[in-house]
Parts: C-alpha cells; structure tokens; sequence
C-alpha cells in the first residue's frame, strides 16, 4: 500500500502526538531519570536540563532563569523530535546525509568557537550538541515536507488544521513520570 505525502504527514502527526509524554516538573529530579518516553527511546531529566539551558543560551536568554514552564516547552519539543526521527526512521528516508553533515559540522565549529566558556561551565559535550542540531533539522525537514505540500502561506495554516483535527480524533496519552513507573 502507497501512502501519500499528505498521509505520511498525517501519520507522522498522529505520531507526534499520541507518544506525547508530559513531565510533572523538574525540580530536584535525577539527571538519569526519565523526564519522558517516545515509544522505547527514554528521554533523560540530564537530556532535558543540558538542551533547555543550550536552547535558550542560544535565543539569547540567560539559562539560569529557564522557568518550568519554559522547560516544558523543551521537553515537547524534544518529544515531537524523537517521534519525527521514529516517523522518519520507519519511512526508511535517510536524513544523515551531506546536507545534515554539513550543517552539523558548521554548528558544531560555530559553537565551540563562540560558547567555549558556556559549554564548559554547563558541561555541554559534542554529543548534546549535536543531540540539538539533530533536533532542529528534524524540524527543518518537517516544515520542508510541509512547505513542498502547499504553497505560500497555506501551509501554516494547513499543518495547524490537521493538528486540530488529529486532536479532536484522537485520544492522546500522555505520560508521567510517575505514570512512567520509573
């Protein structure tokens, strides 16, 4: 069976949020806790708190004060990007490639160039770089998938009413930490 490209979307979609796991909160958690589960890839509490302080140290905001809403934020984040590389893993597409490497290779010499200090005193490794870059091109490929479907504005538009119509449709788990039993 072919699925079309608006179908893969849609699945991808369903995805995203039927494995959407919520976090309590972060306060006074254990780094190798788990913060969230996509499937059988455990998102860690140390994932969760190297990537927050790293996204917003490179919006410009001072990572000392990430709120837990703000936190939770990430941590969706995090989980759609974990369904996506999934989404995309099972679709069998090759997103490792010379344009992912590329750009990977550019953020990572930029970044060690400019945040050394930062990346040092948040003991942010080369792994949990390239952990966010990876990230922000599963979002890229998504919004080009996206994009490629409708023209202009449309797409926006298009991929917020698919989004509220899989929410009415479905019924989407969400997942403690305690509800995780870990």
């Amino acid at each position: 069976m072919r699925i079309s490209f608006r179908g893969s979307i849609a699945v991808c979609l369903i995805l995203i949020f039927a494995v959407l796991a919520v976090a309590c909160g972060t306060e006074g958690k254990s780094r190798t806790e788990p913060a969230a589960r996509v499937n059988d890839a455990v998102i860690s509490q140390g994932q969760l708190d190297k990537y927050s302080t790293l996204y917003y140290y490179i919006e410009g905001y001072d990572p000392s004060e990430i709120s837990e809403a703000e936190k939770q934020q990430c941590l969706d984040t995090m989980v759609d990007c974990e369904a996506l590389r999934q989404y995309y893993e099972a679709q069998g597409r090759d997103i490792y490639n010379d344009e992912y490497d590329a750009g990977k290779n550019g953020f990572l010499s930029s970044t060690k160039e400019t945040a050394a200090d930062f990346l040092k005193e948040n003991d942010i490794t080369e792994e949990d770089l390239i952990y966010y870059y990876r990230n922000s091109y599963l979002q890229q490929l998504l919004y080009r998938d996206v994009q490629a479907e409708y023209s202009g504005g449309e797409a926006e538009a298009a991929a917020r009413k698919k989004i509220r119509a899989i929410e009415e449709d479905m019924d989407i788990e969400r997942m403690t930490r305690e509800e995780i039993g870990e």
